[in-house]
């Protein structure tokens, strides 16, 4: 069946559009090797230097809040504790509303950066169920701002040793909410948070699992590959500078202390493509972790996509029971229950909704006319983004059409502006699904360039509109069906119809991307996440409430014609061509053909 087939192909595209899967492991070059020789004695190293990680669990954490704020369901607090090395560390706690009892987690940012740089992904764990904790490294305190984050001294060695004491406190700030499951707590680092999470693993027993993103085996591995020689930081200094630093890392090296993390299990996440952390060391750090652990790889670079934050979501899951997405457990807000629930009503509404239109094309029609695989591709678009109400819009419009073509009879103008608006609408938000897809898909170099967006965002939705609306037109040519599916459209009209779409939909989805869907489900831009079709549904409806009164300007004035055109319209359309035809003009006697 034509339908069923295009069908299909809509629906592949969808989910293309958004796909980002883990793959294997990349080939290293065994010829690249790092020209610094270091005695790789890692047991040897845990065991003489685990020591410096260890503090008095007594010591009172001394807690100063900052400040305080709440949304969506979430009090974030900023707050301050004393260090056991001296100084206070910064941190700001996420709990959700309700008395729990939730996981706990404890996030790590990158190098250079701050606790802000997590905000962000720390929220969207609070969200589906957790207490977070970010703290800021040594480097990235106030009193330390405008200094380089690596000194390539011996304060670089200070420093690590202290934050990966602070980590262990801020473990015990988690322990010290009543909202908090001492028996589900976990570590999500990211880049320098990813390496130094291997540590941390090493040296704490309280948690039970490790996140570990586009980490490598720390800043000795980090500074001393191939591809650091012999123009790296490290190796402009003196030769003795370059010899202390490395003796004074190299016992702390996350490498080291990673194969103890266990009976903690490890996730490590890379880039097959990251300059910045390499294939290479990323391989050594993985084969370096203890079991159990989970390696996933992603065609990426430094950046992985979102579905590595998802992959990470249900990874967690195993280890912590917090529910999230349509994994639901008790430890989940009831507020989130519901909008779950209502989500999978309307996705369950919106397959039967497409299901019943194909049937109702294909068989109930037959004997009346039998629609081009095109209109059936229009109304499947239509039916993705406005669910059931569009099989309303079908039941009470088109289908009235092919009812009454025969019989010469006709929609109101403001009905076929109606139809004319879910058609337009639904293959303009195609292609901005599209742009989105391709703009996500983008190399790291080219998705922060803005300038890149604006062709793709404007283009593909008035490209995916006049591709529809050709194929219609083709697929019509030589049937019945092109008498009420004549539309005359020309580029002006779709420029028209594209931007009132634009500018009423792209505002509004954005928006609840950022501020209102997030308070549901960690989306992080994942056109696979089905809550994805919530703001895009929405979308819809505000594009069309937007393009409703263009379309109904543009059908009363003849610009665009859907459905058959009613008497008054063709009388009108006689009499202008009467009278913009020439008059033929009599021949003289004599002068003109016989006949």
């Amino acid at each position: 069946m034509k339908t069923t087939r295009f069908l299909s192909i809509v629906m592949c595209l969808w989910i293309l559009t958004g796909c980002s899967q883990a793959v294997q492991a990349p080939p290293v070059d065994p010829q690249a090797t790092s020209p610094v020789k270091l005695e790789l004695d890692s047991d040897r190293f845990f065991e003489t230097h685990r020591h410096l990680f260890e503090y008095d669990l007594e010591e009172p954490l001394d807690i100063v809040e900052t400040s305080s704020g709440r949304s969506g369901g979430i009090a974030a607090h900023d707050f301050t504790y004393r260090s056991p090395k001296g100084g206070r560390v910064p941190a700001t706690l996420l709990v959700p509303d309700g008395a729990g009892p939730y996981p706990g987690i404890v996030m790590m940012h990158g190098m250079p950066a701050d606790r802000r740089a997590m905000l962000a992904a720390g929220t969207l764990m609070a969200q589906v169920g957790s207490v977070v904790i970010l703290i800021d490294a040594p480097f990235a305190r106030p009193e330390n701002a405008g200094r380089e984050a690596l000194t390539f001294t011996e304060q670089d060695r200070e420093e690590q040793i202290q934050l990966i004491v602070d980590l262990r406190r801020a473990v015990d700030v988690l322990l010290t909410r009543p909202e908090v499951d001492a028996g589900r707590l976990a570590y999500f680092g990211v880049s320098y948070g990813g390496a130094m999470g291997g540590l941390l693993a090493g040296v704490e027993d309280r948690l039970q699992a490790y996140v570990l993103v586009v980490g490598d085996g720390g800043l000795v591995t980090h500074t001393t590959g191939p591809e650091d020689w012999p123009n790296g930081d490290l190796f402009r200094l003196p030769e003795s500078r370059q010899e202390a630093w490395l003796e004074a890392m190299w016992p702390i090296e996350s490498l080291h202390y990673v194969g103890h993390a266990a009976p903690a299990a490890l996730l490590f996440q890379n880039g097959t493509q990251d300059p910045l952390v390499p294939p290479a060391d990323a391989l050594h750090y993985q084969a370096a972790g203890s079991e159990p652990k989970t390696v996933l790889w992603y065609e990426a670079g430094h950046g992985l996509p979102p579905a590595a934050f998802r992959d990470a979501l249900k990874w967690l899951e195993d280890y912590l029971a917090a529910g999230h997405l349509l994994l639901l457990d008790t430890g989940f807000r009831p507020a989130a229950v519901v909008v779950d629930r209502l989500l999978l009503a309307w996705l369950a509404l919106t397959c039967g909704s497409i299901f019943y239109l194909l049937w109702d094309l294909v068989r109930h029609h037959a004997d009346v006319i039998r629609p081009t695989w095109a209109t059936g591709l229009a109304w499947v678009l239509t039916c993705l983004f406005f669910g059931p109400l569009a099989l309303l819009a079908y039941l009470f419009l088109y289908r009235r059409i092919l009812y009454s073509v025969k019989a010469g009879q006709s929609l109101a103008t403001w009905q076929r502006a109606v139809g004319s608006t879910l058609w337009g609408v639904a293959r303009n938000l195609c292609g901005g699904v599209l742009a989105l897809g391709i703009i996500l898909a983008l190399p790291e170099e080219l998705g922060g360039r803005k300038y890149l967006w604006l062709p793709l965002v404007v283009l593909l939705p008035l490209a995916t509109g006049l591709l529809v609306y050709a194929s219609t037109q083709w697929a019509s040519r030589d049937s019945e069906a092109a008498s009420w599916i004549s539309s005359r459209r020309p580029l002006a009209t779709e420029f028209i119809a594209t931007a009132t779409f634009l500018v009423g939909a792209y505002p509004l989805v954005i928006w609840l991307g950022e501020r209102w869907l997030a308070v549901w489900y960690p989306l992080s831009a994942d056109l696979l996440n089905p809550a994805a079709w919530i703001p895009l549904a929405l979308a819809a409806w505000a594009g069309a409430a937007t393009a409703y009164p263009a379309h109904l300007w543009m059908i009363g004035r003849g610009h665009v014609q859907w459905g058959p055109a009613d008497r008054e319209s063709e009388s009108r359309a006689k009499e202008r061509a009467k009278w913009s035809t020439p008059k033929a003009s009599t021949p003289k006697p004599g002068s003109g053909t016989t006949a």
